[in-house]
């Protein structure tokens, strides 16, 4: 018997049906084909800076563009972003930039000046997220006396550096001052503070030229160097640093004493000091002060930026922070601010005015460095009535200056210059010279022009190239500062595509750290193996060995991470 026909409407179904298969296969090739011809997406970031030459970035246009060149050989596209000086260290600070280049110079001679500062300091945002466990290394290695100890917290610290890839340590930069050479009392300072009071050229005005002009004038919430040295001109801390030197020295306090657990520090105040709007100095100014910088609640607490960075990075939480918890106290004009404990995360216990010439300071935990941290600038102490006045306001402050230094501002003229003339009422050694000016150019030529040329007779940082000049003139002279600092490529961890850990390390590995010295660093000069010198004892971690160049590893990571990388 015939085989039944299948009706027409179940042929025509399946004819459909594969019409329906024979489209839905040439579109899978065709997606399939057009995916693997599809190009993968290059990685494209900007790099922020400054155009003002440090002893730790000579030249960074000139850095920028090589890293610029560096990054494309593994396929990392780098749109380089100027700006102006100010605003860019506000803007990394408050962790705005996510890729930058930034660098410090010590301040005093101790590795909590760099680790502190930088890694452990909630205040600092320029790297994002902090890490706990790096944290608290860091707090315990400040608090720590004995040397092998302190050294083994920061051979850690350096390997958790290594590991979280925070930032890339490049460089300690040699550089350099020069001066004519008939100036008298001419030097370098190691931490960049210039005492331009012991100078002098044989006449009445003696002109400076450095990379670039202060932010202000009262320097509490300051962390620029030309800004800290041009206050340094005018103000004074408990103690200082020796000329040219390191060595602390009696300032406004004549002496000091620590307990044996180095966790209470006793201040003899100087008679006889005045500001220069006619005050006497005392024990509460001191007092005042610190408060002003503590206390979040202090009316004073204003500054600049109202970050205060260096109270952070130095002695961690601002008391007040959240609610009140403490209250200034004035006892018969003895002033004093205790916490109630130790919970709120900073150092000091207490801050108080003993009597009129006594100041004491109880903290949290011991501190071997606590002497070296008060020398520091941004600790200068102010007239308490003067702050009260301006409400601890830098902008106000800038414009009538009140220290107790060898100089008094005369002038700023904005875009120009700072005039000093010398404090005829200076409780120490009077100026050499009756009249000072800062002048600036960001440009290292420019400086050394103005020098040959006699209208400047001192600049800061004169460029590698121009050294061999200097050396060559007979009516110049060189004076070399050791690299007590860290030039260094920063992340923001916050920010993409910093954010992924393998593409920080891809950037690790492209970055030819030693072409980048070869090329643009002075004589003295030294590829960084950790974030403080090598001399830098305890400190530096030379056992700790940092990514090597190897654009091979670099092209890897990023191609894992999808990125086209060249051939």
């Amino acid at each position: 018997m015939p085989k039944p026909r299948r009706p027409i409407y179940l042929m025509e179904e399946n004819m459909k049906k594969n019409k329906i298969f024979a489209i839905l296969s040439v579109l899978v090739i065709v997606t399939m084909l057009l995916a693997s011809c599809k190009k993968a997406p290059t990685a494209e970031v900007t790099l922020s800076f400054r155009v003002v030459d440090r002893a730790y970035l000579p030249s960074p246009d000139k850095v920028a563009q090589e890293i610029q060149a560096q990054l494309k050989e593994v396929g990392i596209n780098v749109t380089l972003k100027e700006m102006e000086s100010a605003a860019f260290i506000d803007a990394t600070s408050a962790g705005q930039e996510a890729f930058y280049l930034l660098g410090w110079n010590a301040d005093y001679p101790d590795a909590t000046n760099f680790y502190d500062y930088h890694f452990g300091n909630a205040n600092n945002l320029q790297f994002g997220d902090l890490f706990p466990d790096m944290v608290e290394e860091i707090s315990a290695a400040g608090k720590t006396s004995d040397a092998a100890a302190r050294q083994a917290h920061y051979d850690t610290i350096n390997q958790m550096l290594k590991d979280d890839l925070m930032m890339i340590p490049v460089a300690h930069g040699g550089s350099s001052t020069a001066y004519q050479a008939n100036v008298e009392g001419a030097h370098s300072s190691p931490l960049g503070n210039e005492n331009f009071s012991v100078v002098s050229n044989g006449t009445d005005t003696f002109v400076w030229m450095q990379n670039g002009e202060p932010s202000s004038l009262w320097c509490s919430d300051e962390t620029d160097g030309e800004t800290l040295r041009a206050c340094e001109q005018v103000y004074e801390a408990l103690l200082g640093f020796s000329i040219g030197g390191t060595d602390i020295v009696p300032a406004l306090a004549e002496s000091y004493e620590a307990n044996e657990t180095l966790d209470e520090y006793t201040f003899a105040i100087r008679e006889g000091v005045k500001f220069q709007n006619g005050a006497d100095l005392d024990a509460s100014d001191v007092v005042a002060s610190f408060v002003a910088q503590w206390d979040a609640m202090s009316p004073n607490h204003v500054g600049r930026t109202g970050t205060f960075e260096y109270f952070g990075a130095f002695f961690g939480s601002f008391i007040n922070a959240e609610s009140q918890v403490a209250e200034l106290v004035d006892a018969d004009g003895l002033l004093s601010l205790t916490a109630p404990d130790c919970e709120y995360g900073g150092e000091f216990k207490s801050i108080e005015a003993v009597d009129a010439q006594t100041v004491k300071f109880s903290l949290c935990a011991p501190d071997p460095a606590f002497a070296s941290k008060v020398a520091f600038s941004v600790f200068s102490i102010q007239d308490k009535d003067f702050l009260d006045a301006n409400n601890g306001d830098s902008v106000k402050m800038s414009e009538t200056p009140n220290g107790t230094g060898p100089y008094i501002v005369k002038a700023w003229n904005r875009g120009d210059s700072v005039v000093y003339e010398a404090n005829p009422e200076y409780w120490g050694d009077k100026a050499l010279t009756q009249n000072l000016i800062f002048r600036w150019s960001e440009q290292s030529a420019q400086r050394l022009l103005e020098l040959q040329a006699g209208t400047v007779n001192g600049i800061d940082n004169p460029g590698p190239d121009d050294v061999a000049a200097i050396e060559a003139d007979a009516t110049l002279a060189l004076y070399p500062r050791a690299g007590f600092n860290i030039f260094y490529i920063g992340f923001n961890n916050k920010m993409a595509p910093f954010d992924n850990l393998d593409f920080r390390k891809a950037v690790a590995y492209a970055i030819d750290r030693q072409r980048i010295v070869d090329q643009y660093y002075a004589t003295g000069s030294s590829v960084a193996g950790s974030f403080v010198p090598q001399f830098v004892k305890p400190g530096a971690s030379p056992d700790v060995v940092w990514y090597e160049f190897d654009q091979a590893k670099a092209k890897e990571l990023l191609k894992g991470l999808g990125y086209s990388v060249p051939k």
